[in-house]
């Protein structure tokens, strides 16, 4: 009877001694996981500044008054003596292009005008007059403007006329005698000259030419992006709360410098944005304050959800071999710790292990790439997997996790400019407008973690140009003058 009490007594010491094994083995392949953060965050951003040069080429204001602009400008009877014996009629008719330039400072206008002057009455009688040849020259009249800008983001300009030249000397022939009229002609000048910059004055005046493109940068910015389609949906939407600007004028362009200050929104339904304000008025920009660089904040998030989801579509069931050891990776975990982004990595295979690997985020500025600074597994563990001393294995499967994290994290960063270029060039054909956003430079990226996601403050910089290439002119403008004054008409 002792015997198998015996032998049953050192079966159940052997039991007990591969359960307590089992149990050890099973601890030692296990490592304490660090401690998971379980705060939420509320993350504040600052505005934004978008500086946008809105220029407009002035060969293009050049081309728009060519093709507005034609007919007479002057019809006048003058009389050439004060005896009001000879009466002739004076025609001042547009043929030829007018010419617009730039000296930096001013607009130059060189408005070349063609002159007929025929005679209508004379002391020689009704039938001599009518011998009397037409009288035909050109006049160049070269005139001035500042450029300026008013509260309704229109062009103000203030034509003066500079000086007047006549091509060849106006000299009418009145049978044996010939008559210079350049002094009744020059005070017929001066004394129309203001209806001549003022019909300049009010059509580039009434062109609107900066404000439509300018209001649709600031009702574009207040669209909502979707940045999100699976469930639940997000969008983000920039608020307008003020626009400045001001007029600058260089050789090829009028430029207006525009800067639009904003406030990066989230929002999960657009049923709930508000309308966007409307282009208020000119604020004037200060000196100070122009400069080509936007600085541009934004928010951008992944949920610890998504990551898992995708670190174990990429990863899970993955094998890995190295001197006779093969591991798969069973299941990932992804969640924020006290030591930052920690990864729960569950083993199978030859080596059955549950670990942690742990590491910082951070955006590598000089370089635009996001990295994990010192991810490996923790050290402080028994852990088999560790032990086994297979350290090429264990380099291998930590740069896999490592990899996948920084890809998907990298790409939600890299869609970062393609935001701001929907944001500001959405809708804008290049035949009516030329929009460019170049030079995009992350500036900062500050990462802050939650129980539920990866948060980014995203400061960056990026130059951005908008170029009018084209405006819908309106109707043909006929100058005209039958009683002695300029007309303007629309044509039908």
């Amino acid at each position: 009877m002792k015997k198998p009490v015996i032998i049953i007594g050192i079966a159940v010491a052997i039991l007990a001694a591969a359960l307590a094994l089992f149990i050890q083995n099973r601890i030692n392949n296990q490592v304490n996981a660090p401690k998971a953060i379980t705060e939420d965050i509320v993350i504040d951003v600052l505005p934004s500044a978008f500086n946008i040069p809105v220029s407009y080429d002035i060969e293009k204001l050049e081309e728009l008054l060519n093709n507005k602009l034609s007919g007479k400008f002057l019809e006048k009877n003058i009389f050439l003596q004060e005896t009001k014996k000879e009466q002739i009629t004076l025609t001042l008719t547009k043929q030829s292009n007018i010419e617009i330039s730039s000296n930096g400072k001013e607009l130059l206008c060189r408005f070349p005008l063609h002159v007929d002057a025929k005679l209508i009455e004379s002391r020689f009688g009704n039938f001599l007059t009518k011998q009397v040849s037409d009288f035909h020259t050109t006049i160049i009249i070269t005139l001035s403007t500042p450029v300026d800008i008013d509260n309704k983001w229109r062009i103000v300009t203030h034509f003066r006329i500079n000086k007047h030249r006549w091509i060849n000397e106006p000299i009418v022939k009145l049978g044996p005698f010939r008559k210079n009229i350049k002094k009744e002609l020059d005070q017929a000048i001066v004394e129309s000259g203001h209806e001549l910059t003022e019909m300049l004055d009010n059509e580039i005046f009434k062109q609107e030419i900066l404000r439509p493109a300018i209001a649709d940068v600031w009702l574009d910015l207040q669209d909502p992006i979707m940045i999100k389609k699976e469930h639940p949906q997000a969008w983000i939407r920039f608020f307008c709360n003020d626009i400045k600007g001001k007029i600058d004028l260089n050789r090829n362009n009028i430029t207006c410098y525009t800067r639009v200050n904003a406030q990066m929104l989230m929002l999960t339904d657009t049923a709930t944005a508000v309308i966007p304000k409307p282009l208020p008025d000119l604020k004037p920009l200060k000196e100070a304050e122009i400069t080509p660089r936007s600085d541009i904040n934004l928010y951008a998030y992944t949920s610890f959800d998504i990551i898992n989801e995708q670190l174990n579509r990429l990863l899970k069931g993955k094998i890995f071999t190295s001197r006779g050891y093969t591991v798969s990776i069973k299941k990932l975990k992804a969640y924020a710790s006290i030591k930052g982004l920690s990864v729960q990595v569950i083993t199978d295979k030859d080596i059955k292990g549950d670990l942690v690997a742990s590491g910082q985020l951070f955006y590598d500025v000089p370089h635009q790439k996001l990295i994990v600074q010192k991810f490996d597994f923790s050290l402080d563990t028994k852990n088999n997997f560790i032990n086994t001393g297979e350290e090429i294995l264990h380099d291998v499967i930590r740069d896999s996790i490592a990899s996948k994290l920084t890809f998907d994290l990298d790409h939600l960063i890299g869609r970062v400019p393609t935001i701001i270029n929907t944001a500001l060039a959405k809708g804008k054909p290049g035949k009516v407008i030329h929009f460019t956003v170049d030079n995009f430079v992350i500036n900062k990226c500050a990462i802050i973690m939650d129980n539920k996601n990866i948060n980014f403050k995203i400061n960056a910089g990026l130059d951005a140009d908008l170029k009018i290439i084209n405006i819908k002119s309106g109707k043909l403008i006929r100058i005209r003058d039958k009683r002695n004054r300029i007309i303007h008409r629309d044509a039908l």
